[in-house]
């Protein structure tokens, strides 16, 4: 008797099924520690939640990924607020002192997805420039407009910029976000918008 060949499709498709199944039984142990950490008081308990909160929405988005958000676009309100004090939890010290975030507002937008890319902008900022570095942002009357801006640094065409620019910039496309970066030794400025 000769076997079913396989094939790449069926391949991806039990891979899926493996990873679907992964990240429904994340999210009973996280909802546990989510529930604990609240309790917990102190300097630790604020980076200690926005972790978690930061597994959530990676879980989140191994689940979009699976099953891709619908044409019509997501149907919750992104928190810029939220999203600021997420990325302001995942810097370290000295990080946060080169780092001024100021967003407020909300969005109809996925909220995992702004945060990644606006988390990988930021990183890259500071790793490829010298210098405070700023993200603006608000959503006046269902638009988006986010800026981040950097100091000196490398030139567009020096290495460490292409992977994270290319992971935001299709997350972007796959979202109905306009990403455009400009990059040059004087400086960086990344603008993220979305337009109702």
């Amino acid at each position: 008797m000769v076997g079913r060949r396989k094939t790449p499709e069926a391949a991806l498709a039990r891979l899926g099924l493996r990873t679907a199944g992964i990240a429904h039984d994340l999210v009973q142990p996280l909802t546990s520690a989510l529930l604990a950490a609240r309790q917990i008081k102190g300097k630790g308990s604020i980076p200690l939640r926005a972790a978690l909160h930061r597994m959530e929405d990676l879980i989140q988005s191994i689940r979009t990924e699976i099953n891709p958000v619908p044409r019509e676009g997501p149907t919750l309100l992104a928190d810029l607020g939220r999203i600021a004090r997420d990325l302001r939890a995942g810097l370290s010290p000295a990080e946060r002192r080169r780092v001024d975030i100021r967003l407020d507002g909300r969005i109809r937008a996925d909220a995992s997805a702004l945060g990644r890319i606006l988390g990988n902008l930021t990183q890259n900022a500071l790793r490829h420039g010298r210098g405070r570095v700023q993200v603006r942002g608000s959503a006046p009357g269902g638009k988006l407009a986010i800026v981040v801006t950097g100091g000196s640094g490398k030139a567009k065409s020096e290495t460490g910029w292409g992977i994270g620019l290319a992971s935001s910039q299709e997350l972007a496309n796959r979202y109905g976000l306009t990403l455009r970066v400009e990059i040059s030794p004087e400086g960086s400025r990344a603008t993220l918008e979305k337009h109702t």
